[in-house]
């Protein structure tokens, strides 16, 4: 079954990364997803849950009203990405697919009451998981969504993490941008209005030795530009720009607040290709600039930088929900998963 799954997922580009931790999913698979599948089995029958699943997506149709538009981009966002490539692959894996547009509905403005009734009617004699693109997922102010008790939902997370419910991150995607080529001309660069406290500090603190600039249509321009990009959370745990400015061959200084929500940490180690420093310890940013070997830096980002991708995030999230179903609940957060 899994060489199946493996063979249909051969149409994603895959890095030399990617297919490293492939192979390792296999090895993992060969030995350990048989137990796995055996136990979701004896939990519920096989037929149950499969048309449970289907029941769930037909039942959730209305709540996936297609994509929503922001900032300039009209979608695919993550969550239509994944649901799609779901529906071609239908791989079989213990956990049931909340199929839900999370985000999508959201932004209708008129579907925060269907999407807790979603909830609240969820079979407790099931496992969950679902993707959501929203700042601070189901504890987003807007939403405030509640899981009813004795329901467990793994949430694939890509706007910061919404305790109490296991999460894992995910990039926060908006489009898919390619580098023209540019040569790097700008050391360091901000590009955005001071919207947060976060912003604001940082443009007190830095303004005077690096070009800070407000919201121009030039954006992606002086972005890939740059060495060096400003990427501070933003209302949520991380923001847009953070792969924005990756997508674009740029290296990104993320300055996080409160929690630091990187995805794939334990297939990369972020210091490679980026500065991550914590909004208390910004005063560091200078010394970590100067520092810094940018040359190996970006090699390290040419490497990775294919991960910060659809393609690459839904195959992610596909092969991590057959490894999780030999994994405790208590290892499926992300900072906790080990590295390979």
């Amino acid at each position: 079954m899994f060489e199946d799954f493996l063979s249909g997922l051969g149409d994603f580009r895959m890095g030399p990364s990617g297919w490293i931790f492939l192979r390792w999913v296999a090895l993992s698979t060969v030995f350990g997803l048989s137990v796995a599948v055996r136990h979701a089995d004896h939990q519920q029958p096989h037929d149950d849950a499969a048309a449970y699943q289907e029941e769930l997506i037909r039942k959730t149709a209305f709540l996936r009203p297609g994509p929503h538009f922001w900032a300039g981009y009209e979608g695919p966002w993550v969550e239509n990405a994944f649901f799609s490539e779901w529906e071609l692959r239908k791989p079989q894996v213990s956990r049931i697919y909340l199929p839900v547009a999370w985000t999508d509905c959201f932004h209708k403005n008129t579907l925060r009451g269907d999407m807790q009734q979603i909830l609240n009617e969820l079979d407790p004699a099931f496992k969950y998981f679902t993707v959501l693109q929203i700042d601070l997922g189901f504890n987003h102010h807007g939403l405030k969504l509640k899981v009813p008790p004795g329901i467990d939902i793994l949430l694939f997370s890509a706007g910061g993490d919404s305790p109490p419910h296991k999460a894992i991150p995910i990039p926060l995607l908006k489009n898919m941008l390619e580098p023209d080529g540019r040569p790097k001309t700008i050391s360091v660069s901000f590009q955005g209005s001071n919207t947060s406290h976060i912003r604001k500090a940082l443009h007190e603190d830095f303004a005077d030795k690096y070009l800070f600039l407000g919201l121009n249509e030039h954006w992606k321009i002086i972005s890939e530009s740059s060495n060096f990009s400003f990427c501070p959370r933003g209302f949520g745990s991380t923001s847009f720009r953070l792969y924005e400015t990756l997508r674009l061959g740029t290296i990104p200084i993320y300055v996080w607040d409160e929690e630091k929500w990187l995805p794939f940490q334990e297939l990369v180690n972020w210091d490679e290709f980026a500065i991550v420093v914590s909004f208390e310890d910004r005063a560091r940013i200078p010394s970590m600039i100067a520092k810094a070997d940018v040359g190996r830096m970006k090699a390290a980002l040419d490497r990775h930088r294919h991960m910060f991708s659809y393609e690459f995030t839904v195959k992610y999230i596909m092969e991590r929900l057959f490894m999780f179903d030999n994994l405790t609940p208590q290892a499926l957060r992300g900072a906790d998963l080990q590295p390979i």
